[in-house]
């Protein structure tokens, strides 16, 4: 698979389609390991440049997955998956983690090493514009570290704040890793270059955990927090140095394939909707508003004889 505009387009929509014609049948844990192997397939067919292929875009939920709907759910556990099978590619053993409210999603152990870390794979849609400190969880990685070494955060690059923010604050506070899927193609990027070499692209990743470490010296805002970051790659060596330069000369390339991509899926959806019978629309709508989950819950409503006790 050669990394193209055409590629990605293409195995995005791939993506979505593969996830949206999942049997309804289908239990969750079911289709989630369906979409496990789908990857682990492609991965073994295509190697890293299928995994840089879809970090280009995953972070972004297609807008044809309905907010809180089970294909939602399932893409975020193609994320998980992707960032998963990622570090297995950077000599890290890793693992997708059983569904927890109060734990993160992925595991990673770096095989020389064996310092530990837990990791995140945030996605947001390109509509929603407001965010906050709370999407991005920070203090709540920190806390489910439940004693690994390491907390990393993945987020798409263009929805970060570029000015000061709490987020930052907070991770070198509690040492939790905001890192970006474009910094983690550079990683793959340069793993590719070294081949065999693990140990020298451990040491590497290690050494971006580490510069995260509390620096109370200096302000923390997006400037002072990504410097250390993006340093890291500018004087690791010539190649990392080379990588960075490189993809940030692709940055808005990339962005604006994904805008691209986005807006041919809303043109898809509008076009099914005006395909819709009257009678169609209206059950859609129905559904859509969630009544009989209502009717359900309304219905469930009884004397909890608290007037008893």
């Amino acid at each position: 698979m050669n990394i193209s505009d055409y590629n990605i387009i293409k195995e995005r929509f791939r993506t979505i389609n593969f996830i949206q014609n999942l049997s309804k049948d289908i239990s969750f844990k079911n289709k989630s390991i369906l979409i496990e192997n789908e990857l682990k397939k492609n991965i073994k067919k295509y190697g890293e440049n299928f995994l840089i292929v879809n970090l280009y875009t995953c972070g972004d939920i297609p807008e044809i997955f309905g907010h809180d709907t089970t294909e939602e759910k399932i893409y975020s556990k193609y994320t998980d998956c992707i960032l998963s099978e990622t570090f297995k590619f950077l000599n890290i053993s890793s693992s997708v983690l059983d569904e927890r409210s109060d734990a993160a999603d992925v595991e990673g152990k770096f095989l020389e090493s064996e310092k530990t870390f837990v990791a995140d794979a945030k996605a947001f849609r390109l509509t929603r514009t407001a965010k906050n400190q709370k999407d991005f969880k920070v203090n709540s990685m920190n806390k489910w570290k439940y004693g690994r070494n390491y907390a990393l955060l993945v987020c798409p690059i263009y929805q970060l704040p570029n000015i000061k923010s709490q987020i930052y604050e907070q991770a070198v506070k509690t040492n939790v890793l905001i890192f970006t899927y474009t910094h983690l193609i550079m990683l793959l990027k340069y793993s590719k270059i070294l081949k065999k070499n693990k140990t020298k692209i451990e040491n590497f990743f290690i050494k971006i955990f580490e510069s995260n470490k509390n620096n109370k010296s200096i302000e923390i805002d997006a400037k002072n927090y990504w410097a250390k970051i993006n340093n890291c790659f500018k004087s690791f060596s010539q190649e990392t140095k080379k990588i960075f330069f490189d993809e940030k000369i692709k940055i808005d390339e990339n962005i604006e394939i994904q805008k691209k991509i986005s807006l041919k899926v809303i043109q898809k959806q509008i076009k099914k909707i005006r395909l819709l019978t009257l009678d169609e629309a209206i059950e859609k709508i129905i559904k859509m508003k969630k009544f009989d989950n209502n009717f359900n819950t309304i219905n469930t409503v009884k004397d909890k004889k608290i007037l008893d006790l």
